[in-house]
């Protein structure tokens, strides 16, 4: 289950992070995640990322 090594422990804790924000925005609508776009970022997953982190 777990990566070996430095960037492989890197790896797994960003795979853990990535499952629990869709855990958390899943039940958010399309609509809503499209209604807070940041005008700094360049794509969809960049603002939801900016916008959760934030």
């Amino acid at each position: 289950m777990y990566r070996q090594g430095g960037i492989g422990a890197l790896v797994d804790l960003y795979e853990q992070a990535l499952l629990e924000i869709g855990k958390v925005i899943e039940d958010i609508s399309d609509t809503f995640l499209s209604s807070i776009k940041d005008p700094e970022a360049t794509d969809e997953i960049q603002t939801v990322l900016s916008r959760t982190v934030s």
